[in-house]
């Protein structure tokens, strides 16, 4: 479980972050798209993210961890997906929000189904591995 989660984690925080490396090119590879546009790949994922955060972890901790944990991973999946083949940087804005709400899903379901599933004894350095990946 714990790869399975900090897996989970590390894809929704490397996505917050590694599309400011990324930002030239993709610039580029939409013809030169205006820095205002393309503002909107890394602001409109963040702003998402974080928004949804408490939603999400609320709505799973009435509907169950494990489903919206999946449903997050599904929903991140797809929207890469949709990242990956967005025909323009409109696209691309709509795809990154939707990958955001999955990441905001996985984020604190990640956690919930750690503790879950640690035993006591090992909980403080599972949650050290989780925070160090996420990190």
């Amino acid at each position: 479980m714990f790869a399975t989660v900090a897996a989970a984690v590390f894809m929704s925080n490397l996505d917050l972050f590694i599309v400011n490396v990324a930002l030239p090119a993709i610039g580029r590879s939409f013809g030169g798209s205006g820095l205002g546009s393309l503002s909107w790949v890394l602001s409109g994922y963040a702003i998402v993210f974080a928004a949804l955060l408490v939603v999400a972890g609320r709505v799973a901790d009435r509907s169950g961890h494990k489903p919206v944990f999946l449903t997050g991973l599904a929903v991140f999946t797809l929207a890469s997906v949709g990242c990956a083949l967005a025909p323009n940087v409109g696209t691309l804005v709509v795809a990154r929000l939707v990958q955001a709400a999955g990441a905001a899903l996985l984020m604190p379901t990640s956690l919930a189904l750690l503790l879950d599933t640690t035993s006591p004894e090992k909980r403080a350095g599972a949650v050290r591995a989780w925070a160090s990946i996420g990190g």
